[in-house]
């Protein structure tokens, strides 16, 4: 991913992980946490179109993130 691709994906998903939160939590929270789990999800996306064999195990990570 290029610089310039990586902040504009970092800045979009920052701002969307922050409205959700606001929108399903009851205070405003965020952090790098939230931008690790939307570079996993960026990483399974990538990963399951090129029909990579990492992306089974990815993806049980992410529903693992999910989950706790």
């Amino acid at each position: 991913m290029s610089r310039d691709r990586f902040w504009y994906f970092f800045i979009t998903s920052s701002v969307f992980i922050a409205s959700m939160l606001t929108f399903f939590s009851s205070g405003i929270t965020i952090g790098m946490s939230g931008f690790c789990m939307a570079l996993l999800s960026y990483f399974w996306v990538d990963l399951f179109t090129t029909r990579h064999p990492l992306a089974n195990q990815i993806l049980i990570m992410l529903i693992i993130n999910i989950a706790i």
